[in-house]
């Protein structure tokens, strides 16, 4: 009992103690202790080999004691048990200075407070709001970017751990923030602020710390803002006018795509998305009706399945009469005046 108590106010008074005053206490233990056992063993003792001495010095400061060389005078058993003591008192303090560490580092990678040391990797910087959230969400299902995905928000913590490759507390403007986020490394910048003067903001301050070759796409809610930008910008920033993350993930893997999806959903466009509903008296399948109506100038995107679902990839042999078709074509009465 007496010896527990001691042990633990040993460990509690190395727990406080720096790194460096540790490691200096920690040899000074070692070379007493073994100075001692030298003069307490019989010269010729394989135990006060230095070769064998730290093994001994360890298994049984550790108290695993294998016995596989041991003390055999009083002295020297003295000495074994001054090693156990303080040893048990060291490496315990060791241990959980170590723990703490491990922990505080977690701790901090949690609440974005370390560097992110990346190459050619994407940076979100976030609003903080659901849809950061749902892009994130978006961006980290896509293989190419393989989890390699910083994000710089004002969050409290991070969103996504385990997922994100790194997560960055603080507002992009400041300098010690793009340093932690290694923005000067990144491939892909996606911009997402809770207005648009807030975005300009971002786009502005980030552009001489970026690659040559980086692409920078930013989210914005007004047409009239994103024009505004790009004026200042010289076209250097691609800029996405639309409530979908997934239209703003897509548009920064692949340069177009939100405008793709723009016209394709504007009916202002000659040519747009439309549903078309097959007559069941139709006996073809997808591939037969597929070229049939782009002979009509109607391309087929995809088929809806009974539940109201989309088949990304259809199966060509499948019968399609009585169900809907997703298509692009000029108008609705394009549609109807289909001969079928």
């Amino acid at each position: 009992m007496l010896r527990a108590k001691l042990i633990r106010r040993l460990v509690a008074l190395l727990d406080r103690m720096t790194w460096r005053l540790l490691a200096v206490m920690l040899l000074a233990h070692f070379f007493l202790s073994w100075a001692l056992m030298a003069y307490a063993e019989s010269p010729t003792s394989e135990l006060i080999k230095p070769e064998v001495y730290w093994w001994f010095y360890i298994v049984t400061g550790t108290t695993v004691g294998y016995g596989d060389f041991s003390p055999t005078t009083f002295g020297g058993r003295a000495v074994a048990a001054f090693v156990m003591i303080f040893g048990i008192a060291f490496f315990s303090a060791i241990i959980g200075k170590v723990a703490t560490v491990a922990s505080d580092y977690a701790d901090k990678r949690r609440r974005g407070l370390m560097s992110v040391m990346l190459e050619n990797h994407v940076v979100v910087v976030g609003d903080g709001t659901k849809r950061t959230i749902s892009l994130l969400d978006n961006l980290l299902a896509d293989s190419r970017v393989k989890g390699r995905v910083v994000l710089v928000s004002t969050l409290p913590e991070n969103p996504f751990p385990g997922r994100l490759a790194g997560f960055v507390k603080g507002e992009i403007d400041s300098p010690e923030v793009r340093d932690r986020a290694s923005i000067g490394e990144a491939t892909t910048i996606i911009v997402l602020a809770e207005t648009d003067v807030n975005v300009v903001g971002s786009v502005i301050s980030i552009l001489n710390h970026v690659r040559e070759d980086a692409e920078i796409v930013a989210f914005f809610q007004s047409e009239d803002a994103a024009e505004n930008l790009n004026k200042q910008t010289g076209d250097n920033v691609r800029v996405v006018v639309s409530t979908d993350m997934a239209c703003v993930v897509q548009e920064a893997l692949d340069p177009g795509a939100a405008d793709f999806v723009g016209r394709l959903l504007d009916n202002r466009e000659d040519a747009t998305y439309l549903r078309l509903s097959v007559p069941k008296k139709v006996q073809m399948t997808y591939a037969e009706v597929d070229r049939f109506l782009l002979s009509q100038g109607v391309n087929v995107i995809s088929i809806y399945s009974p539940d109201g679902m989309v088949e990304m990839i259809p199966n060509p042999e499948e019968e399609v009469g009585g169900r809907t078709l997703a298509v692009i074509a000029h108008s609705r009465d394009q549609l109807n005046n289909i001969k079928w």
